[in-house]
Formats: C-alpha cells, structure tokens, sequence
C-alpha cells in the first residue's frame, strides 16, 4: 500500500490539471493566468494553495517577503531571522553559521542529533525535518530560492508532527513570481567568497526559474572551512481555468567544519580562534523533487497537493578524546573500557587493542577516537487538500480538508578507530577499528495524518477558527550488526513503536478598528520520539552521540498544550504586534548527559513536564527617508518535575536533582533587536544600523541550574548598499562592528583526557580545565559584493 501511495498522488494531481471543463463552466469569463489575492494572505497549512487575511487568523504570525530579505544583506535565511524575527535566538554550538540551534519560543530546530527537536519547517509544503531525528539541516535550503517565509507561532495541529513551539514555512520563486535576471559575487574577511545567479520568466502561460550557488569559507577560527553548492530549478504552468502545476527540483552538497566549543581557559594560553579537538565535519548530498498542484472550481472550491521525493546521505567524521582508559592484562598495556581493568576491547579479529603505537619511531598513546558515521536517508509521500468557500447562514465560511502520508528509510551505520591527538589535539587515526563501538541499522518511519479546519465569519468582526489533526506514527528499527567487519550483532535495537493521537485548536479573531485586530487562540501538537531517541534510551546502557545507539526501551510520545492572545495592527506605513503565550510540554524528552570530553555520552528520557511562559512586542516603520524595526522578546523555559541527572563536574559522578522551577539551557530569557535605517541619493542608496542583545543562558548538561550562566551579550551591525543604476547595486555588511567578544553557548564536558595530552595540570587536567565549554562568537566581519540585475 505505501508503494503505491506516491502514484495515486501523483494521478490526482494530473486529473485535477485534466478536469478544466467543470471549472470553464463554473466560471466562463476567467481570464487570469494568477487568481487575485487578497493583501497579506497568509496559509493557515503546509499547503499554501489557499489562506486568510491576516486580521482572520487567530494566532501569532511573521510574514518575511523577498524585499525584507534583499534589504537585510544577509547570505542566510538563518541570519535574517536571527537579527530580525521576533522570538528567534540561535546557539552556535557548531560554531559556524551553516549549522545553528534556531530557538523559537523556547522550542529548537537543530542539523544536531540529540536536541528536543520542536519545530517543524516545510518548503513548498513539504516537511523537510529529516527522517531519522527530526534534524533541520539548514545549509540545505536554497537561500536565493526563496520567495517568502511564514513564521507561525504556538501549538498548532495543522503544520503535524513536531510542531510544539511553531513552524517555519518557506515558499520558494516560480517564474511567474519572479521574472528577472540576477548574478550577485561576494566576498570578505575569513576567506569568504559567494557566488550566485538567479534566472526566471513566463509567457503567460510556462514559467521557470533556475538559480544556482556556490559559498565558501576558512571560518574565522582555525582549520574550520566550509563549501556549499546548490542548485535549484522550477517549472509551472497557469491557465485561464485556474489550474496551476509547479515542478522544483533541489540539488546540494555541502562540506560543513563545525569544531564546536573549547574551554575557555584554552583562550589564556592560545586564543579565541583555537579549536579544541579536531575535526568535525559533516558532508550533505541532497536531492529534493517535490510538485505542487491546485484546481479552482469556479470560485467557491479548490483542490490541491503535493507529492515529493528526497533523499539526503550525510557522512560524519568526529575526531575526539577516548572514552578508554589504559590498563594491564596479561602482561601488556592494552585498551579497556572505562573502570573495567579486566576486559579489554577488541579489533575485528578479536585481538586487544595495544594502549600505544610506534609513530616514525616515536611511541603515541592512543588517546583519541575517530567516529565516523553515514546516514542514508530517503523519504517520500504527498498530501491532498480540498477548500470549499461557499458562505454559511449567510456569512462567510472557509472549509479545508486534507489528507497526508509520509515515508522515511534511513540505513545508517557507524565505526569507532582509535588514534592519538597529535600537537594541535587533532585526531590522527590508527587504523584499529572497534566493531562492539560501531552500530549499524535500518529505519522505517510511516506517519499518515488527515485534518480539517474551518474559519466562520460569526459577524463582520469576528472571526471563529476550528483545527483538528490526527497522526499516526509508525517506526520500525532492524539491527544490521556485523557488516563491514567494524560492527557487532546488537538484537536488543529491533522494535517497532506506534504512536498516535489527535490535536485540536480554536480561535477567535477580532477585528476592532479597520487598522487594529486581536487574537485568542488554544491548540495541541505533539511529536512521536524518533529513531535517534527510541535507540537511546536505556540509562544502564549509555550511548555516544551521534553514532553508538544501543537499545530501544519505550518512550513516550510528547504532547505539546499552548495558548496565546494579542494585539495587531497596521496603518499606512507602520505595523506593529503584541502578545503572550503559554506553551506546557507533556512526557518531555531530553538527552541526559552522563559524560564524554563534549558531553555526547548518555541517554534519552522522558522527563515530565516543561514550561513556556513568554511574549513578544514588535514594530515597523517607513517615515520619509527614515525606516526601521524593533522587537522585544521574553520567554521563561522551565522544567516542571523533578528529575536525577548526573553531576558532571563532581568528583564522584553522584546524581543532582532537577526541581521544578529550574531553567532549560541554551535558552535566553530577553532578546532585544532592532534596525534604523536611512535612504538617501534619491532612494539610490541605504545606510543602516542593526542592534541585538540576549540575556544569559544555562550551560547544557547544567540543568539543576548550579553554574553561573554564559554571559549576556550585545552586538552592533552596520549595512550600506549603493544602487547607481536599475541594474547595478553595491553593498557592504559590517557583522560586529563593535568588534565584542562573547559567547553564544555553553556545554559541560570531561576533558580530562586532552589536558593529559596538552601536559598541564595534574593527571587528570582538573586544575586547568574546568569542564566549561564555550562557543565564541565572531569578531567583526566585512562582507562585500556587487548585485546585477537585468
């Protein structure tokens, strides 16, 4: 059946594209190749074939159109909503800009395995969260595809699974959107180069767009390079009828360096710019093939779809500290697992592992670990979805229904090579595997789903939202143990889990001056635990993220309960909004650190209840030749039940208690942004300053809260552009002009193993490093670059 479900979508569509005679005689005199909308539509679905205005919708929402981003500077989607969308804040934990944390309400959409994923993005109504963590690999997006973002705020059943804070949805250029021809070279400090093109047109009737691109960097700190190469390719097609069929087609491949936090007593002797263990890459393959389809039927019903396909292969190379300890046996100095003197570990052939290697005469203990891992990740499926407009008692009525299917298959495996760190602490393997450290294993996600909402005009200004979902979630995991000679037989990782629920929501939108409208909204989403954390989840096994999963006891699945109520409005040229929230996570999980030099040992559990309490005030302005933006953003992320989470900076290892009250980390309370603006030279040119302040944020592995947090931070940016023609446009971008120094994230980690290499300290490095980790942010960054557009 699940083979099957991608043609019968696909023959859907082709019928609703072949079925223009009821529709030419429903509405004869149709000449438009675009229906008219009203302004500020927004989708209230993956789906965006259909919406409402705005002031009807009856939750927060952040409209980002084209010239936002243009007039931003920015070469990512990433660093738009970070320094511009209310409620946005991101932790470098990766310490490059291609892989951050984005928080959203206190809720987390990460390219890393191991975090509470609980966003979902969609592009051109596809979910494109990956199949086998939920992970949102943000370099894969293509930045100058896109047209429009939504950012929609709270618990909200339609975007499906993972949508406990919000969802992102991004709508990419077709060439009946965009129709002009664009070549942009950029280039700065760090070895930054970028370089794209953007091509689209229509005769009315066939569009396309093609844009291409290519980004490289050396990364400010040391041995951190990274290349992106995207291509993405669009072709549609309109009729008078109101028939619209759009193919796009995404290609990338990125070599991602992210080598993560450091001590900070590391700086003292080094600097800002050191790394601590090395390397950390992360290679992406993506293709992406998704179609999107709708028919009007004169103009009171529409059906739309989609269908995709994409498949995404992702090879990870870790060089870390080893999690083994020398010991005796037999005689020899071999490799034994941590406080277990009698058991050494094993190469492939059933041998101990010698504690030291003869390297060009010289002997080097093998200290260091090389995780290499791969994951093949393909998924597929579609959604249909029906409106009908027609009014109800005499008053306006709008009636969605869809239905939608998604199928995910990740072969994934795994090896673990010991080495030895050599003088700049990077990992130098020895070419001796450990197949009891390697896992390997097959995963099949299947989630159908079919929900309604319906939107009635109770009286001219008030508006009346009904939302349901269900999902049902299943998810198979096979051990596949024993391939390659680098893995061992792990029968305990074989299950199957299923999951599944419906979430409701309700609203109410007012409309209380033509310029001023409010909202009141209730709504519940949840998310199945994935793959990553169903194979983790045994606190008497731990497991070494990303690539050592061990077994699969139950979880349960989240359950996310939100409700938020505010003002907006909007006159000539200013905008503004204002609201609170309050979001309650059921069964939360979290990963409990146990250890590891990066804090990547431990397990996933469900730990109780979580809490966000928060809200957020925005404005906008055009006033002559001045414009401008601001934000203020308060959210309070809190765990509710007491829990047991291990002491990683004592000396003993003893458990401390998690007490209701106590802060999430990685998360900031306050954030503060802001943008002013002039135009000047007969709108020729723009000069701008951009401000964004964050309060602290709790260390991760610090949940009972015993640390001092990671300090504040401030930043000032500056934007200049320069358009002497319609055709040709200069600009700079100023990241950090201030030129502050300060820190994004904290982790707690045992690094025990690397200040031994380092030979400072005691034995055990303890009086130089104190488990803190930090990750610096950059210092001031000139970008440059020349846009053509004919």
């Amino acid at each position: 059946m699940s083979h099957r479900i991608v043609p019968c979508l696909l023959t859907l569509l082709v019928a609703s594209w072949a079925s223009p005679l009821y529709a030419q005689q429903a509405n004869p005199e149709s000449e438009a190749v675009e229906r008219a909308e009203p302004v500020r539509i927004i989708g209230t679905t993956p789906i965006q074939g259909i919406g409402l205005p705005v002031e009807q919708v009856p939750y927060n929402v952040q409209i980002i159109g084209i010239e936002e981003l243009e007039r931003s500077l920015e070469t990512s989607l990433s660093g738009y909503l970070t320094r511009q969308a209310a409620g946005i804040v991101i932790n470098e934990a990766q310490t490059t800009p291609l892989q951050p944390d984005i928080y959203y309400r206190g809720f987390v959409a990460s390219p890393l395995l191991g975090l509470p994923q609980g966003l979902s993005v969609y592009q051109n109504g596809v979910r494109i969260n990956e199949a086998f963590g939920d992970t949102v690999n943000w370099d894969l997006i293509p930045e100058s595809a896109i047209d429009s973002v939504n950012l929609v705020g709270g618990s909200n059943p339609l975007f499906g699974l993972n949508t406990l804070g919000g969802a992102i949805s991004i709508k990419t250029k077709t060439g009946f959107s965009d129709d002009d021809h664009d070549l942009e070279l950029l280039g700065g400090q760090h070895g930054t180069f970028s370089g794209q093109f953007e091509s689209g047109g229509n005769n009315g009737r066939v569009g396309y767009f093609v844009t291409g691109n290519y980004q490289s960097e050396n990364g400010w700190r040391d041995a951190s390079p990274s290349q992106v190469r995207s291509l993405f390719a669009s072709i549609g097609t309109r009729n008078r009828i109101g028939t619209a069929v759009d193919v796009n087609v995404t290609h990338a491949n990125t070599d991602l360096t992210g080598n993560g936090p450091a001590p900070p007593e590391l700086w003292e002797t080094e600097d800002r710019e050191s790394i601590f263990t090395s390397p950390d890459i992360t290679e992406n393959k993506l293709i992406f093939v998704d179609v999107q389809a709708s028919q009007w039927f004169g103009d009171v019903a529409q059906l739309s779809g989609n269908t995709f396909f994409r498949r995404n292969n992702t090879d990870s190379f870790n060089g870390d500290a080893s999690p083994f300890e020398k010991c005796e046996v037999g005689g020899e100095e071999v490799l034994c697992p941590e406080d277990e003197d009698d058991a050494p570990i094993l190469d492939r052939d059933g041998n101990a592992i010698a504690a030291e290697l003869d390297v060009g005469g010289a002997t080097r203990e093998l200290d260091a670990i090389n995780n290499e891992s791969r994951r093949e990740q393909y998924s597929f499926g579609g959604a249909l979805q029906g409106a009908y407009l027609r009014s109800l008692a005499g008053r306006d009525n709008q009636l969605l229904v869809g239905l939608s299917y998604f199928e995910g298959r990740t072969d994934f495996r795994s090896s673990v090579e010991v080495g030895y760190l050599d003088e700049n602490r990077a990992s130098v393997g020895a070419g001796v595997f450990v197949p009891a450290e390697g896992r390997a294993l097959r995963v099949e996600t299947y989630t159908w789903s079919a929900y309604a909402t319906d939107t009635y005009a109770v009286t001219p200004w008030l508006s009346l939202t009904l939302s349901g979902r269900y999902n049902r979630t299943r998810v198979e995991l096979a051990d596949r143990g024993g391939e390659y000679g680098l893995t061992e037989a792990n029968p305990d990782l074989n299950g199957r889990h299923s999951f599944h629920r419906f979430n409701p929501a309700g609203g109410l939108a007012f409309i209380l001056t033509p310029q001023v409208s409010a909202y009141l909204n209730y709504g519940e989403s949840s998310r199945a635990p994935t793959p990553v954390e169903l194979s983790c989840a045994d606190p008497d096994d731990e497991c070494r993220l990303p690539n050592a999963f061990l077994a699969d006891p139950p979880l349960k699945q989240v359950v996310s309960r939100s409700g938020e109520a505010g003002l907006r409005g909007n006159h000539r040229n200013w905008s503004w909004s204002i609201g609170g929230y309050y979001t309650r996570n059921e069964d939360d999980i979290i990963f409990q650190s146990t250890g590891g030099a990066s804090g990547n040992l431990g397990f996933f559990a469900n730990v109780g209840d979580t809490q966000r309490i928060g809200g957020d005030a925005s404005l906008a302005f055009r006033a002559g030749w001045l414009d401008g933006t601001a934000s203020y953003s308060f959210v309070r992320a809190t765990y509710e039940d007491p829990f047991p989470i291990r002491d990683l900076l004592g000396e003993d290892g003893e458990d401390l208690t998690v007490r209701s009250g106590n802060r999430i980390p990685g998360i900031p309370q306050i954030a503060i942004k802001g943008t002013l603006g002039a135009t000047f030279l007969a709108n020729r040119s723009r000069l701008a300053l951009e401000g964004e302040y964050y309060s602290d944020r709790n260390y991760r592995g610090d949940e009972a809260n015993q640390l001092r947090p990671v300090s504040n931070y401030g930043l000032v940016h500056l934007l200049f552009n320069y358009r002497p023609s319609s055709i040709f446009s200069f600009f700079v971008r100023v990241n950090n002009l201030l030129d502050r120094e300060y820190e994004t994230f904290g982790l707690l980690g045992e690094p025990d193993e690397v200040a031994e290499v380092l030979g400072t300290g005691d034995d055990d490095g303890e009086d130089d490093f104190s488990g803190r980790f930090l990750s610096p942010g950059a210092p001031r960054t000139v970008i440059g670059g020349i846009r053509v557009r004919f």
